[in-house]
């Protein structure tokens, strides 16, 4: 099953940059709608670039066979990709919206128990589970759910914007990642990959109209030393890499969409253990509550996990 191994490569790269995402957006850039739109540049730029490079293969009489063949589709496919491409901005900027307000290691886990169950309703119907991953789904998810639980505290508001926020993502996600794995199916992994960057070139041209926004892209920069603007730069890269590493396995014929989501409980295994020893070591970072009964509730996610993770293998 080597898709699962480049699954789990991927949510652990996912991890990293999730909570150097964090760590920007609550002490640098704090403005969760100018990061996205960095976010959406980058994106579409290293998409480019692959586009460039399979477009060249092509041309040079050669074929692209890790990643396939770029072409020209019908309308329908095309009017599909721009929506997602939108859509991934959508998502990318309530997700780090739910960042800046929560806690990393509750807020992403959130995100995650919640998608793949919306995911999975939306797509029982042509692609249901069997018994052994019905199984390991419900693991995985119960697994994440025990992780995202948090006691109450005294910033009642932002909790409950952040909650608001995650669900939004979670809605924005799941539905990206059903449409994405339709468009994979029906045009190949590079069609699906590069033709949705033309809805994100779109969203960002548009934001780009709003002066107060080009003021606010120009001032994120500003405060930026050349040492983080490039350690910014290879997170970003670095997330990249494990956003192409996941939707490669979400292009792969047979692997359930729902599944990969679940799935997604590893990366939060990585954030929650990455999370833990940044605010023990480094305070000042990240702040994270932990207890004797959290660390037992997380222990009791971690065993879940392995569960879901078991049968899944198996």
């Amino acid at each position: 099953m080597p898709w699962l191994y480049i699954i789990l490569i991927s949510y652990l790269i996912l991890s990293i940059s999730n909570l150097i995402d964090k760590i920007f957006l609550s002490k640098i850039v704090t403005q969760s709608i100018v990061y996205a739109i960095w976010v959406s540049i980058l994106s579409i730029v290293v998409v480019i670039l692959l586009a460039i490079d399979v477009g060249l293969n092509q041309a040079a009489g050669g074929h692209a066979s890790l990643f396939g063949e770029l072409t020209w589709m019908d309308p329908w496919f095309v009017m599909v990709s721009f929506f997602l491409g939108i859509l991934f901005t959508l998502a990318i900027y309530l997700l780090y919206s739910a960042l800046q307000r929560g806690e990393a290691s509750r807020v992403i886990p959130l995100i995650g128990g919640s998608m793949p169950l919306l995911i999975y309703a939306m797509t029982f119907y042509y692609d249901p589970l069997d018994r052994k991953k019905l199984i390991a789904f419900v693991f995985l998810v119960a697994g994440t759910v025990l992780i995202s639980l948090t006691p109450r505290d005294s910033r009642k508001k932002n909790k409950t914007r952040a909650v608001s926020l995650a669900i939004g993502a979670s809605l924005s996600f799941a539905l990206y990642f059903v449409l994405t794995q339709y468009l994979f199916r029906q045009q190949g992994f590079v069609n699906g990959l590069v033709w949705p960057r033309l809805g994100s070139a779109f969203v960002v041209l548009l934001l780009f109209f709003n002066k107060h926004i080009r003021t606010m892209m120009v001032q994120s920069l500003q405060p930026l030393s050349r040492k983080m603007r490039g350690t910014w730069l290879a997170n970003q890269a670095l997330g990249a890499l494990g956003f192409v590493g996941q939707q490669y396995v979400i292009s792969i014929p047979g692997v359930s969409v729902a599944l990969i989501s679940a799935l997604q409980s590893m990366q939060y295994v990585f954030i929650l253990l990455f999370a833990s020893s940044l605010s023990f070591f480094k305070p000042q970072l990240l702040r994270e509550y932990i207890s004797p009964a959290i660390i037992v509730q997380k222990l009791l996610a971690l065993a879940f996990i392995a569960v879901g993770l078991y049968f899944v293998s198996v």
